[in-house]
């Protein structure tokens, strides 16, 4: 098989996961874009959400929740944003070490 043959395979067993990256990736761009932001916070906010969902989207999927929940996740935190992702799981950390 080709590289490009298993490419596609890969694409079409991980659809969910690729939809859900690509939006919440796409909104923050967007939003940035709109707002007039550098590219470079574009680029890396736009990263940042699409890395990050990659996780929480997986789970849901192995705990059985259906590909249309798992594909919502990624606009929803797209929307939040990725500067606002980080102050929440910061906060969280160290509300757990500080115990």
């Amino acid at each position: 098989m080709t590289s490009i043959t298993l490419s596609l395979a890969w694409l079409a067993d991980n659809a969910p996961s690729v939809y859900t990256s690509a939006s919440a990736a796409g909104v923050p761009a967007l939003m940035t874009i709109r707002d007039g932001k550098l590219w470079l916070y574009t680029i890396t906010s736009a990263c940042g959400c699409g890395l990050i969902v990659l996780s929480p989207g997986s789970v849901l999927q192995r705990f059985g929740m259906p590909d249309s929940v798992t594909q919502a996740i990624g606009p929803v935190m797209g929307f939040i944003g990725a500067d606002k992702l980080q102050e929440i799981v910061l906060g969280f950390i160290t509300c757990r070490t500080n115990r």
